[in-house]
């Protein structure tokens, strides 16, 4: 009997607060930003660099074989700019060129002596990824999106 007064008690409760608290509009911060026509913005990351080598073995001209090799992944800094169209309430075209700095450490080995030679390989990427980002509507100051295109 005393634990059916308890639950009658806690659905009365229950029913007497205001169920909608959580569903109040909340003030916007910047609600004029999701529909300015151009926008900038900044990206900066690190990334690490790999390389595909087709062994062969070059022979010079003593008759030694050469076998190269890239003995670790190679970490590398990318900087690029954010350029952001509005196309719709819900739709914005995105180019983002990327400039990726990086370096490799190469590792050449003679065969039969075992002697090595290590270099390193300075490279510069410039990327232009082009992206369609799809935006729900917002919510309070929420406005969850998907990003899709291409890399390259």
């Amino acid at each position: 009997m005393v634990m059916r007064k308890i639950f009658l008690l806690v659905i009365v409760l229950s029913a007497l607060s205001d169920p909608t608290y959580g569903q109040q509009q909340k003030l916007q911060n910047r609600p004029y930003a999701d529909h300015k026509i151009f926008h900038l913005g900044f990206t900066i990351g690190v990334h690490t660099q790999d390389l595909m080598l087709t062994q062969s073995g070059h022979t010079d001209e003593n008759g030694e074989v050469w076998f190269s090799e890239i003995p670790s992944y190679s970490p590398g800094f990318s900087v690029g700019i954010i350029t952001d169209l509005y196309l719709n309430r819900f739709m914005n075209l995105r180019a983002i060129p990327t400039l990726h700095l990086g370096s490799k450490n190469l590792v050449f080995k003679e065969q039969a002596s075992g002697e090595t030679f290590k270099t390193g390989l300075r490279n510069n990427y410039v990327t232009l990824p082009l992206q369609v980002k799809l935006a729900s509507t917002r919510i309070n100051n929420y406005r969850p999106y998907l990003v899709a295109g291409t890399y390259g």
